[in-house]
């Protein structure tokens, strides 16, 4: 299928192409921009979130901060403690009126600053003083019942935030059980016990209960949060660490244990967002908690109603993307289709016309490359005519070739007859000596000419060497001495043809000039050490300056048959194969060592 379509009209594959990438490609990239824009919304969402509740909290915080400062003011004031002191001595209403209204004054002081404070009161023994007298609800006789004085009990020396409570519960009061306008029908209170203030009086009879309370209603967290969202089923809610929701948008919820089911999901820290299913439903909770009170501050979104926000915005998004990708694939298609497909098209046709026109030009136009192209093409037929021309003249010479090649391997064959014929003379004549070295040259004259290999079985060269080796020992009657170290397992490796001579030649003809030695050793090693072949000719001859040594192992001096021999083995073995000289005495810097490494 691969095969047939890449044989297809050019035309015909970018219709293809252009098909699949408006089938595939287009909605590919719809749907990664789906997919990212909904983490991007996801990621943005939750910082925007999180910021807003924490800012909650901040405002909250230092709303109820103020509150704890302007109590430990009103503790402080030694008119604070002559008041609680003057109450417990209290002997009828009229003077209590007066405690009362001194009381009031005292409290306007401190805490009209904060119109978050709903109410203060003080409860002393059988006796409740007020901000005002509207505001002075606590009814005395149920305080004792009440869980306020228990936690006032336990807590002696601390202040104690309680968790929002429905007055009519806290106070056993049912007639204002349906009274839901009723301003303080949701209260949460800050108390502290005064017993130590009285304690510090010096009196002897300690007057129980001796509490001050600072009243707020749920209207306190109506500035604190931010309520226009954006979604349909949003809540936000404070809690304790019971679950006990201390506010909640739906008035329904506060005072109840709404959260105690999971509200130990999201007090392990202090900020953060947890994923928590409330009624079969998955809910995204961001939560924060508060520096003064412990409560936890959270926004808490349905999952559901989260995807149908990012499904609905997205959705406008998504389609723009894909009308400007979609337009966008269009415009780039023709362009392409203008530069590349339909410049390609004219210059197939053009090149057609050479099949009934062989010496006609292609004409060259369209962009740079299409140009170029059609110039190189046109350039390559002209070679192309030239060689045809050639190729009749070679075709003539190659008859002509084939005659001397013949010819070649006749005159080889009778050479060999005519030094058959002188040895068996020689051997008439009794010239034993002569005989051998016609032998010699005539081993080596086959060895050149039987065979063009340009390598050969290591054995074979050798050997061809030590002939060699034997008529220069017979020229110089025996002058020089030949020492071999060969490790068998070399013998039918394959080696450069003519390796050896050269080297041990350049002995001969330079390494013994001008030396008093009484005996000229030549010797050859060949060894294998690492998984490499090391053949090594060694002389002890006068040897090399480090100068000459230099330039003879960069190539740059050296006779020709030494360089040519550095030439083949790089030919052959490339970068593995190396010819390195160096002194066979690096004290005496006598003698002269050339080594061929091959692989």
């Amino acid at each position: 299928m691969k095969k047939k379509f890449l044989k297809k009209e050019l035309v015909f594959q970018f219709n293809i192409f252009y098909i699949m990438v408006m089938l595939v490609l287009v909605p590919l990239i719809t749907l990664l921009f789906f997919s990212q824009g909904r983490r991007v919304l996801y990621k943005v969402m939750s910082s925007d979130m999180t910021s807003l509740l924490e800012k909650s909290v901040q405002i909250s915080d230092a709303k109820l901060l103020a509150a704890k400062e302007y109590t430990l003011g009103f503790l402080a004031d030694n008119e604070t403690k002559r008041l609680i002191v003057a109450t417990t001595e209290c002997k009828n209403d009229v003077e209590y009126y007066f405690i009362d209204k001194a009381f009031k004054q005292l409290s306007n002081k401190y805490f009209m600053a904060s119109p978050d404070i709903y109410s203060v009161n003080v409860i002393v023994g059988n006796y409740s003083l007020g901000t005002e007298s509207g505001k002075n609800f606590i009814p005395k006789n149920k305080f004792k019942d009440t869980d306020i004085y228990k936690s006032v009990k336990k807590n002696r020396d601390n202040m104690i935030w309680m968790p929002t409570y429905r007055f009519y519960e806290m106070y056993d009061q049912k007639k204002f059980k349906e009274l839901y306008s009723l301003d303080y029908y949701y209260i949460f209170s800050l108390v502290r016990n005064l017993a130590d203030l009285y304690e510090e009086t010096d009196k002897q009879t300690i007057i129980d209960p001796c509490v001050l309370m600072l009243n707020f209603v749920d209207g306190f967290w109506a500035d604190v949060f931010s309520k226009d969202m954006g979604y349909d089923n949003l809540e936000y809610m404070v809690a304790d660490q019971n679950g006990t929701i201390i506010t909640h948008n739906h008035k329904s919820y506060i005072a109840t244990d709404y959260a105690k089911g999971w509200i130990d999901q999201v007090s392990n820290n202090d900020v953060g967002t947890v994923t928590i299913t409330i009624d079969n439903r998955k809910n995204l909770i961001f939560y924060k908690r508060s520096e003064v009170t412990g409560w936890i501050s959270m926004y808490n979104i349905p999952m559901k109603d989260i995807n149908t926000f990012y499904f609905q915005m997205l959705s406008r998004y998504s389609v723009i993307i894909l009308l400007v990708v979609l337009i966008s694939i269009f415009f780039f298609s023709i362009v392409i289709k203008r530069l590349i497909v339909v410049p390609v098209v004219l210059l197939t046709k053009e090149v057609e016309k050479l099949k009934e026109q062989p010496y006609y030009q292609i004409k060259e136009q369209g962009s740079y490359e299409i140009r170029n192209l059609a110039t190189t093409y046109n350039n390559m037929h002209r070679s192309m005519q030239e060689l045809m021309k050639k190729n009749f003249e070679i075709q003539k010479l190659y008859q002509e070739t084939k005659l001397k090649e013949i010819n070649l391997q006749l005159n080889p064959h009778f050479i060999y007859n005519i030094l058959n014929m002188l040895n068996l003379e020689l051997i008439r004549d009794g010239k034993y000596e002569s005989c051998k070295i016609l032998d010699d040259v005539t081993y080596m004259m086959r060895y050149v000419l039987d065979n063009d290999n340009i390598t050969e079985v290591f054995e074979k060269d050798l050997r061809y060497t030590l002939h060699y080796v034997d008529v220069m020992n017979r020229r110089y009657k025996g002058l020089y001495q030949l020492e071999l170290d060969i490790d068998p397992q070399l013998n039918n490796t394959e080696v450069p043809k003519f390796m050896l001579q050269p080297i041990i030649e350049n002995s001969y003809r330079h390494a013994f000039i001008e030396t008093n030695k009484k005996i000229n050793i030549i010797r050859i090693k060949c060894f294998i050490k690492e998984g490499k072949r090391y053949f090594c000719v060694e002389d002890n001859g006068k040897g090399i300056d480090d100068k000459t040594l230099l330039e003879l192992n960069e190539g740059e001096k050296g006779s020709v048959g030494l360089n040519n021999t550095r030439w083949r083995v790089r030919y052959i073995y490339g970068r593995d194969a190396k010819l390195v000289a160096e002194h066979s005495d690096e004290k005496t810097k006598e003698g002269t060592k050339i080594t061929i490494i091959l692989p």
